[in-house]
């Protein structure tokens, strides 16, 4: 995994340091241009400075490319705390939502119950005095 990342980073800090570079100017090489009034004229660059500046060019490059990688990384490391935090905030809501409903649900179960309950001593207190006749008439004749 870590092989992977670094691949990763690496290809990215050359995407970014080819883009860099692409924005750069051109070296003149020679000072061939055209030099308007007042302008300094440059001295002419030997293939040794053009290298040298082009390499300092590249590392100014990478260097940027590596912090932007950095800062993109730090970037996104605080949003993942911040999307973990809601979430985590989310699910306890949530969690108090379904606890609120339950408990009503728990109060509505109870109330059908006892309700369920008391009708059923009712009717049976209604058949008491039928049952008792009927078992003192089975006791007396037998």
């Amino acid at each position: 995994m870590t092989s992977l990342r670094y691949a990763l980073v690496t290809v990215a800090i050359d995407r970014l340091a080819a883009a860099i570079i692409k924005r750069l100017p051109a070296p003149r090489a020679g000072g061939g241009g055209r030099i308007l009034h007042g302008e300094p004229k440059e001295a002419p660059l030997t293939e040794r400075d053009t290298i040298a500046k082009r390499d300092d060019q590249r590392a100014a490059a990478e260097a940027e490319a590596r912090q932007l990688i950095l800062d993109a990384e730090r970037n996104g490391t605080e949003l993942l705390k911040q999307v973990r935090s809601d979430a985590a905030k989310q699910g306890k809501d949530l969690l108090r939502q379904a606890e609120e409903r339950a408990a009503l649900r728990a109060q509505e179960i109870a109330r059908e119950a006892e309700a369920e309950s008391r009708r059923q001593r009712e009717q049976a207190e209604q058949h008491l005095d039928e049952t008792a006749e009927f078992i003192v008439e089975r006791v007396v004749k037998h």
